[in-house]
């Protein structure tokens, strides 16, 4: 639907079109990422790897 109204993909109407949007859509995922992030890497036991790899997108702020 996003697509047919806006005659764009979302990526790109975030970035090119209306950049503003981008950074507050950006800002605001990174801040509802915190809110997950944090009770996670408290929770789990990452000593068993060797790697751990952030494949989220985004600020990479699980890492």
């Amino acid at each position: 639907a996003f697509e047919h109204v806006h005659q764009t993909d979302v990526q790109t109407y975030l970035s090119q079109v209306n950049p503003a949007e981008g950074e507050i859509f950006s800002r605001a995922m990174t801040a509802m990422s915190k809110a997950v992030n944090e009770p996670l890497v408290a929770a789990y036991d990452f000593s068993s790897f060797q790697y751990v790899v952030d494949v989220g997108g985004g600020q990479g702020s699980v890492l």
